[in-house]
């Protein structure tokens, strides 16, 4: 250890300057990070709102272009993509089937009530 002029150890006071240093840009860095995290929530959850409405006025549409004698909502995700109820005019009602942006690209699931209904 060098002493100074003065009597005073330069040696500690550059270790713990550097070490309040490192200490100042982790929590920077951590903030950023959070910050960072929540704006890339943001954009998964405008998303799910942007696939939520598609399918919603998908299935609207579905329902509405069928049989007023048989109207009915569409038994599976698909029947939106390719409605095959009419062989000589098909209609796409959404143009692809999207995946979920908050579980991570997965496919949508389907709850089915008792009795089959969707």
């Amino acid at each position: 250890m060098r002493n100074g002029k003065h009597g005073v150890c330069q040696d500690g006071f550059v270790y713990i300057g550097l070490l309040i240093g490192l200490a100042i840009i982790g929590l920077g860095l951590g903030v950023t990070s959070e910050v960072w995290t929540q704006s890339a929530q943001r954009e998964k959850e405008v998303e799910l709102l942007f696939v939520g409405n598609q399918i919603r006025q998908a299935i609207t549409n579905f329902y509405l272009q069928s049989p007023p004698a048989v109207r009915r909502f569409p038994m599976t995700l698909d029947e939106l993509v390719a409605d095959a109820r009419a062989p000589d005019k098909p209609q796409r009602f959404l143009r692809k089937l999207y995946t979920d942006p908050i579980g991570g690209g997965e496919a949508w699931g389907e709850i089915r009530l008792a009795g089959g209904s969707s």
